[in-house]
């Protein structure tokens, strides 16, 4: 292996941890109601799309930070199996993630009834780099399985 192709791989390597930690950054800022962590994982132009909010970064992080509050005591996020394609100044990745969560819903009564989700699927992301920071460019999440527990 030539150098330049080892210190290709290394900057690969780089790149990839660089993602991962976005990724993390994002689980943690979410779990915490973070809003500005949140949104500044995010270029401005960017999208993101929970399942349960769709937006823009500063849309998003209001929002959902607003939804927590109103409608989930705790909640918890893990990502896994990540997957990191590099392309130039872009790069896609695909995760698994494993989220728990207890919300509130209101039957009808007045009255606010807690229960606990376990929520499995994955998130699909855009990065890009810009002036030397990679960011999220996009982030969806897409729900293949939820169960609630008693």
């Amino acid at each position: 292996m030539t150098s330049a192709t080892q210190q290709q791989k290394i900057e690969e390597q780089l790149i990839k941890q660089n993602l991962h930690e976005l990724s993390v950054d994002y689980t943690r800022a979410v779990d915490r109601c973070d809003g500005a962590a949140l949104r500044d994982l995010f270029y401005p132009d960017g999208l993101i799309d929970s399942g349960v909010l769709r937006g823009n970064p500063e849309y998003f992080s209001r929002e959902f930070v607003n939804w927590v509050h109103r409608f989930a005591k705790v909640t918890f996020h893990a990502v896994t199996n990540e997957q990191f394609r590099i392309s130039g100044s872009e790069a896609t990745g695909e995760s698994y993630v494993f989220a728990v969560a207890r919300v509130r819903s209101d039957p009808g009564t007045g009255d606010f009834v807690e229960r606990d989700v376990l929520s499995v699927g994955r998130y699909l992301d855009r990065f890009q780099k810009r002036e030397g920071v990679w960011k999220f460019l996009e982030r969806r999440f897409v729900l293949d399985h939820e169960v609630e527990c008693s």
